[in-house]
């Protein structure tokens, strides 16, 4: 059983309430109504384009809601340590039948496993799902993000960490736009790791970085700024 992608038993949950949804509405007397015009007042609700769970461990939910699904999701979330031990001592066995793979990606099968027994998983344990599952993959912070193409016709998942709490969100907008958030963001290399080692800029690229967040890169005599200094600034908004 792919449990990565598939629940066997979201499609009986989903006839389940089909058939309670379908149930016949009897009534014993039948009153005619006049008709009313009513007028609504009302200002449509926003839909939100990401979504974010309540729950503790929110990046553990936004996969399940967008991989299992959310009639799942909307079942086990009233029980979620119960649902959640079960399904991580799952994909621990299956994080270690793809060791391999996780290792193209410089994944630690090891460090993934050990992160699922925690109360919360991290970026990279839902970066491994996407991989095991295909996916392309955005993650967007505040600052910077992070992409992985596996296929360009492939379906993206797109999770945006909220910073002021730590939270995660999942995009379930498909006609989002999501080149409008990167292009305000830093493109990096590594998930885990926002910046390269200093020796591997040059002094222009430090200050292009610092062009696109607004840092000053020239002293009060109007000269360059030390590589170093730039790099310290640059480390102060990203971390």
């Amino acid at each position: 059983m792919d449990i990565l992608c598939n629940d066997e038993y979201s499609l009986t949950f989903r006839n389940i309430f089909n058939i309670l949804e379908n149930i016949p509405k009897t009534s014993h007397v039948k009153r005619k109504e006049m008709p009313i015009h009513r007028v609504n007042n009302k200002t449509p609700k926003k839909i939100e384009s990401f979504f974010t769970p309540i729950e503790t461990d929110s990046l553990f939910w936004c996969w399940v809601k967008y991989f299992i699904g959310n009639d799942t999701y909307e079942i086990e979330r009233h029980h979620p340590f119960k649902y959640e031990q079960k399904l991580k001592i799952e994909l621990i066995h299956i994080i270690r039948e793809n060791k391999s793979k996780l290792k193209q990606y410089r994944l630690k099968a090891n460090q993934i496993e050990t992160n699922l027994m925690d109360k919360i998983i991290n970026i990279e344990t839902f970066f491994a799902f996407t991989i095991l599952n295909n996916f392309n993959f955005i993650y967007l912070s505040d600052k910077v993000y992070y992409e992985n193409v596996i296929e360009k016709e492939n379906k993206t998942v797109v999770v945006k960490e909220i910073m002021r709490n730590k939270k995660y969100s999942i995009l379930i907008d498909d006609t989002f736009n999501v080149e409008q958030l990167k292009q305000k963001r830093l493109l990096i290399e590594k998930i885990n790791k926002p910046l390269k080692p200093i020796a591997r800029y040059k002094l222009k690229e430090l200050q292009e970085i610092c062009t696109k967040f607004n840092i000053p890169y020239l002293n009060e005599n109007n000269k360059n700024l030390k590589k170093k200094d730039l790099y310290k600034k640059i480390q102060e908004i990203i971390y």
